[in-house]
């Protein structure tokens, strides 16, 4: 019997991480029941740009629009029964064409793991706020299902109208993070992100600063180039790639994940603190949105709510040895019951099954 072709429409090529953890990892699943096929809207070459921290050309963006409008308008109900899109067909554009997707009879799945609504709704571009302020609600009232990744991007989804709304974390498959076995004095803290991210990282720098005062350590910053901090903080920048996301994490002794309190931040889903727990590092985070549902205090890691508390925090791991070895471990537990490929896989495949007509 012929597989039923489903198509997956990510934002990014398997270089972006949103897109390889959201999308990109359960095509093995699906491709043992569907057909798949994959149709990225940026290309490599744009993502290489965006985590070397450079803007790419609006030729790039104009290409991508033009490939992404072509795929939709060319699709036909014959052949694909569901597509899954990530956020949304074309950024900064009304929802012309997930309508024609509607028109044509093609069901599909909207899928989140970022606040992109306040991109419009809290734009200071008039013309934006203006027009597409109700995007989202009407890209996810339109979806057959909506699959959010944490609880903040749940109860928006709920001001859409939308009733098939599952709630799904980011998650890893734990047999590609070896965990960390061995403790040392010679401590490596590890903090992963992106140029657009690093801001986060200036949030703490008078704590780094006042910690490196006392304490020996060293901090490796994976995925941006563009740190600027005090030099006496020990630290090196170092380029992304998938293998500083799994294998090597394991050299580390502590992540970290510095947020701020805002809106934006409530829609993330505390991924980076997932990959440190699969690695058995412990963890300290400001208690902002998921970071809160993810880390257990005082048991997988710490949650902050000041400058305070995160110097008291972060010297506490930096000094007992024996606490950085139980917190890994309880980490390590966690993410294996809660946030690992095989906690989510059958929920994944029962709502595509659903949406594309339980037949």
């Amino acid at each position: 019997m012929k597989k039923k072709k489903i198509l997956l429409l990510p934002k990014y090529t398997k270089k972006g991480p949103s897109s390889r953890y959201r999308l990109y990892q359960y095509i093995p699943i699906l491709s043992e029941k569907y057909s798949v096929e994959v149709s990225p809207f940026f290309s490599d070459n744009y993502i290489s740009q965006l985590l070397k921290g450079y803007k790419p050309s609006i030729f790039s963006a104009l290409f991508s629009f033009i490939k992404r409008a072509l795929k939709v308008i060319l699709l036909s109900a014959r052949n694909t029964k569901l597509v899954l899109i990530e956020y949304e067909l074309i950024p900064y554009f009304p929802s012309i064409f997930e309508s024609i997707l509607t028109w044509k009879g093609i069901r599909y799945v909207s899928i989140y793991d970022d606040a992109v609504f306040h991109r419009y709704d809290k734009s200071t571009n008039l013309f934006i706020k203006t027009f597409l302020a109700k995007k989202v609600k009407n890209v996810m009232k339109k979806s057959a299902a909506v699959i959010v990744g944490n609880k903040y991007l749940f109860e928006y989804a709920k001001t859409s109208s939308q009733r098939n709304i599952f709630l799904i974390p980011t998650v890893v498959n734990p047999d590609l993070y070896p965990h960390k076995k061995d403790f040392s004095d010679n401590i490596k803290v590890v903090w992963i992100g992106s140029p657009s991210t690093s801001k986060y990282l200036k949030k703490i720098e008078s704590i780094l600063l006042r910690l490196s005062e006392s304490h020996s350590f060293e901090l490796d910053i994976i995925g941006a180039r563009n740190v600027d901090l005090n030099k006496n903080i020990r630290h090196a920048q170092i380029d992304f790639d998938e293998t500083n996301e799994s294998s090597n994490l394991s050299d580390y002794d502590i992540g970290i994940m510095p947020l701020f309190n805002s809106e934006w931040e409530l829609g993330k889903c505390g991924f980076k603190l997932i990959q440190y727990m699969a690695s058995g590092l412990p963890t300290i985070a400001d208690s902002v949105g998921a970071n809160s549902e993810i880390i257990i205090n005082g048991e997988t890691g710490f949650l902050c709510n000041s400058d305070k508390e995160w110097l008291k925090n972060f010297e506490m791991l930096l000094t007992n040895k024996k606490l950085r070895q139980e917190f890994g471990s309880n980490g390590v537990k966690r993410v294996r019951k809660l946030y690992s490929l095989n906690s989510t896989k059958e929920i994944f495949l029962k709502i595509v099954h659903e949406s594309i007509g339980g037949v």
